[in-house]
């Protein structure tokens, strides 16, 4: 990069803050301007860390949540310096890592003599120019800034937010964000609450739901009523290891790899082996296996298959399993597999009548509110984000052919509705599903944002 470019970081939560962090690294002696902007005036944190709740925790130990490629332990000495008794295996809370990052971000920033000017605006606009080598960004309040290289991390991407048509009469009752604070005004301490998903989201919600009280009943409804499974005690990061040999020679199709991942671990439970031992390995793996595959065995996997591949890769924390397991012991607690067939209010709460899976059962649940915790949103043409949209509308941007992500090159150019990959335009952050399956972790995204830093630096 050529001295005194400047570099737009559109989002500044995890993301975001790891590539400023990187690019303030590789630019120590300066030669570089970096805006980074953001809706939100603190930086760092984003939607994930932005929680002062430590009822929600990391669902990886913290010796793999390092922000740092070339330094594993980084985070784990952080925490060390709140507590000594952390360790790699401890699965600490989001609230602190969003402390580290915050932390980390100003150190790079006071170590660098590149410059960092930080806009807490959301921008809802970029047009580059006609020669394809710069741009102007627009942010809300109608400023106007001209930049070289606008590198897209908003991060999560919710849904339009729009009320389901089963919900539309008890609109009042439901709640399409549920990091929304009105998700829990004037509840009472045993107002009942249906959940519609099953994930770490919803997950992080019932527990704020019960922080203060064990009387309140909560439903967590999901088409195939799975948990995910927990990570051992002291867990620890998997030894990297060579692409599996038991993956080699085989026909790229889904069935196939899951075929025998399956009987790996079955002859590995043979020998005393954890099947998180077999699980594990596959993480740095995963992009090349998602390669390999043609569209259409995507598409099947994502359809029959995700959602059990999600529940024993993105496991839960073992205090989080252990705890949610004892609330659905007790009965606080209900897992359901179905979906909403009718709600309608009745004397100021909401009646749920659920079809069970698989079955010609129904449930009748009477609640206070639901709160919707689907997920993020792969799907551009279905978010309101002003930006995306923008970005859609006037082709500056491709959505893949599944839809779980964006069309980029190699070097994280933004590909266009022509097939033309951006000079201008790049992107890093979860859309980098389509590429790579596995792109929302910290392990994933840290790797991600450094090469960028480094592309857009020119030190590959």
């Amino acid at each position: 990069m050529s001295s005194k470019k400047t570099v737009a970081i559109v989002g500044a939560g995890c993301t975001g803050a790891l590539l400023a962090i990187n690019l303030l690294k590789i630019h120590k002696g300066g030669g570089i301007n970096i805006v980074l902007t953001d809706k939100f005036e603190r930086m760092g944190r984003g939607l994930a860390y932005r929680t002062w709740d430590d009822n929600h925790v990391l669902n990886v130990p913290a010796g793999n949540m390092s922000a740092l490629v070339d330094d594993p332990l980084h985070f784990v000495r952080f925490c060390q310096t709140v507590d000594p008794a952390f360790s790699a295996g401890s699965f600490v809370s989001r609230r602190l890592y969003g402390d580290y990052l915050e932390q980390l971000l100003a150190q790079a920033e006071a170590e660098s003599a590149a410059i960092l000017q930080r806009i807490p605006h959301e921008v809802v606009a970029v047009r580059p120019e006609a020669n394809g080598a710069s741009a102007h960004i627009e942010f809300d309040n109608a400023v106007v800034i001209a930049v070289d290289i606008v590198a897209l991390a908003p991060g999560y991407l919710a849904p339009v937010n729009r009320v389901p048509a089963l919900l539309a009469e008890v609109g009042r009752f439901y709640i399409n964000d549920p990091w929304n604070p009105a998700a829990f005004d004037n509840l009472q301490s045993k107002d009942s609450v249906l959940i519609i998903g099953a994930s770490h989201t919803a997950v992080d919600i019932l527990f704020s739901l019960t922080n203060r009280t064990d009387e309140r009943k909560v439903y967590l409804l999901s088409r195939r009523g799975l948990i995910s499974h927990p990570h051992r005690p002291q867990a620890h990061a998997p030894t990297p290891k060579e692409f599996p040999a038991y993956l080699n020679d085989i026909p790229a199709t889904a069935r196939h790899y899951l075929h025998a991942v399956r009987k790996q671990i079955h002859l590995a439970a043979v020998q005393g082996v954890d099947w998180r031992d077999i699980i594990a390995p596959l993480r740095p793996h995963t992009p090349a296996i998602w390669q390999r595959l043609p569209v259409a065995e995507r598409s099947r996997f994502l359809r029959h298959a995700w959602t059990y591949w999600d529940i024993h890769r993105h496991r839960l924390s073992p205090s989080a399993y252990v705890r949610l397991q004892g609330m659905i012991a007790r009965g606080q607690v209900e897992v359901i597999a179905g979906r909403i067939q009718q709600c309608a209010e009745r004397a100021g709460s909401v009646n749920v009548t659920v079809r069970r899976r698989h079955s010609d059962a129904f449930a009748t649940l009477s609640v206070k509110r639901i709160i919707s915790c689907a997920g993020m949103n792969y799907d551009i043409s279905k978010t309101d984000h002003r930006l995306f949209r923008q970005l859609l509308r006037d082709g500056l941007l491709r959505q893949d052919a599944l839809k779980t992500g964006l069309d980029i090159d190699d070097s994280y150019a933004v590909i266009n509705s022509d097939g033309v990959a951006s000079r201008v335009l790049f992107y890093v952050g979860p859309m980098l599903r389509a590429q790579y399956l596995e792109a929302i972790g910290v392990p994933e995204l840290r790797v991600h944002a450094n090469k960028l830093a480094r592309l857009l630096s020119g030190k590959t």
